[in-house]
């Protein structure tokens, strides 16, 4: 089954924080909708700047702002990885896989179902 989530990133230049933090907002609703929809058991956790997605079995996939860096960082059971803006993205700092189809390849792994990210 593959499910494609629409997420509207805000592309202004207010800073950071604001575009960070709209990242986990729209992450958290669309990622809820989804898996419900697709009868999956994840849960998702906020606490401030972190954003946390459990999924069955004990695995887990860690979200994370930076602001002293201006990076989102990544973890999972894959790798951890950092992401700072481009100006049109949330690019890999070490040139692998930027943050969207990371998270995507990740997730589908990890649930056993195709997730992609559209923006």
């Amino acid at each position: 089954m593959t499910s494609r989530i629409n997420l509207s990133e805000s592309s202004d230049s207010n800073g950071f924080l604001q575009r960070a933090q709209a990242v986990l907002a729209n992450l958290e609703t669309t990622l809820e909708q989804t898996f419900d929809a697709l009868g999956l058991d994840i849960d998702l956790e906020r606490a401030g700047g972190v954003l946390n997605i459990h999924i069955a079995k004990g695995k887990t996939v860690v979200v994370n702002l930076q602001s002293p860096m201006q990076q989102i960082w990544l973890a999972s059971p894959f790798g951890g990885f950092h992401y700072a803006w481009s100006g049109t993205e949330w690019a890999d700092t070490r040139g692998g896989l930027n943050f969207y189809p990371r998270l995507a390849q990740d997730l589908s792994q990890m649930t056993g179902c195709e997730v992609a990210f559209q923006s």
